[in-house]
């Protein structure tokens, strides 16, 4: 039975991941470069607008009003 180099390859990654398991505090963990980003609302200055749950109208919407305006002025 002939082991290829990917089952051996396999196995000591599997070795390594279980000893990190195992023996976690001589695990080399690195400290993140980032703050991590959790849940809520970001801190700071936030405008009416960026709060507001109103939805901007569509191109359309505008086309669709100057039109009433237009058809019942012009009545």
């Amino acid at each position: 039975m002939d082991i290829s180099s990917d089952d051996i390859v396999g196995k000591v990654n599997i070795k390594n991941k279980l000893h990190e398991i195992a023996y976690f505090d001589m695990a080399s963990l690195c400290a993140l470069m980032s703050k991590v980003k959790i849940k809520g609302v970001e801190k700071g200055c936030v405008t009416k607008f960026a709060r507001s749950t109103k939805r901007i109208p569509s191109y359309f919407e505008h086309v669709d009003a100057l039109h009433a305006q237009h058809d019942s002025s012009s009545t």
